[in-house]
């Protein structure tokens, strides 16, 4: 549409940065009317309803918590002869000591989930009409429920935004897995010399992992009460952490273990082979853990990733009409950002969104 209906405070029922806004291209009117369940408003409609089902379990409980606890509280104050009302027990919670708390400051050079957000605000906002087609393709879809094929790469060239669909996807996966479920990600950026090599991917997955499911440090703990700080930095520190990392993919208490990997190829060049090497091995070694890595369509990346036999490849630039619609959404979303705060009159709005639109050679750049 070319034109808010109405203005955002009333088409939105929350504007609160932490609640997600879903846009339908349909008037008031119909709003609620749909055609057939295939059409995209009725897919995103779909999406939010099952967002508050899955939710609503945990906040029900939550609230009938609390509810109970301050009925009980209430009570204790007019029945107790004690001066101070009774303490509510609290769940048991997994406590730290010293020296764990050392090992997990010694291993994080970086939090990933800072990284990811930082890098979505880098890049304008993390849209979700421009990236949920890929939850619906036929590619992500076999990944997501096929336990012979443990692998899928998306590649694709610059600007075609596959950081965007990986932030995506880790939000889409935070939610529709099971809570006893691993997530651990990782966003390498060739600029930033905190997470641009193999062994800062390794960190940073392990320190997402042992945060999860603390149980699991205990994989870590004998070679860095060996080896303290150096064991994450010396020049042996890929061998010790491809080791970890293997025993704790082997480990028979591992929860299912979801593993990305963003922008293989801002790795450094001389860390590229191994790191990839390294995923294919780890591929073979649990049925636990199913990966997804994104990178350019390099012929190095993709001949190391043919050893991996049963994985899932999606190229970006055969789904052309997926991401030109995508870049649009895109365009669509920042150009009335832009003609709101800016004022822009309706001829000054089409003739920016036109220009960008032609412009823009179906991509994000």
């Amino acid at each position: 549409m070319k034109r808010f209906v109405v203005s955002e405070a009333s088409g939105c029922l929350d504007l609160s940065e932490a609640t997600s806004k879903y846009s339908l291209s349909r008037t008031h009117f119909d709003m609620n009317k749909f055609g057939n369940p295939l059409e995209e408003d009725f897919q995103t409609v779909r999406e939010v309803v099952e967002e508050m089902i899955r939710e609503s379990p945990a906040l029900m409980a939550a609230r009938l918590q609390c509810n109970c606890l301050s009925f009980r509280v209430s009570a204790d104050l007019y029945t107790t002869n004690e001066p101070e009302a009774r303490k509510v027990d609290k769940p048991p919670e997994y406590k730290q000591d010293k020296e764990t708390r050392k090992l997990f400051t010694h291993l994080r050079t970086t939090d990933p989930r800072d990284d990811k957000t930082r890098i979505e605000k880098s890049k304008g906002g993390l849209l979700k009409d421009s990236y949920r087609w890929i939850l619906f393709h036929s590619d992500f879809r076999q990944w997501r429920h096929d336990h012979q094929r443990p692998l899928l790469w998306i590649k694709g060239d610059p600007g075609k935004g596959k950081t965007m669909l990986l932030c995506g996807i880790v939000n889409k996966l935070k939610i529709s897995i099971s809570k006893t479920d691993l997530l651990s990600y990782f966003f390498c950026q060739a600029t930033d010399s905190r997470i641009n090599s193999a062994t800062a991917v390794l960190r940073g997955l392990l320190y997402l992992l042992v945060d999860q499911q603390p149980s699991l440090v205990s994989h870590i703990q004998k070679k860095y009460d060996h080896a303290g700080k150096a064991l994450f930095e010396d020049a042996n520190a890929w061998v010790a952490l491809s080791e970890i990392f293997t025993t704790i993919l082997q480990d028979p208490s591992l929860n299912s273990t979801y593993l990305i990997v963003n922008a293989l190829d801002e790795c450094i060049a001389t860390d590229l082979p191994k790191l990839l090497d390294f995923i294919v091995q780890m591929l073979s070694i649990s049925r636990r853990a199913k990966w997804i890595i994104s990178s350019r369509n390099w012929p190095d990346i993709e001949e190391r990733l043919e050893r991996a036999g049963h994985k899932v490849s999606l190229c970006l630039e055969l789904n052309a009409e997926s991401i030109s619609v995508a870049v649009g959404i895109f365009i669509r979303h920042k150009v009335f950002q832009l003609a709101y705060k800016k004022k822009y009159n309706g001829d000054t709005r089409s003739a920016v969104l036109d220009h960008l639109s032609l412009n823009a050679n179906n991509t994000f750049l």
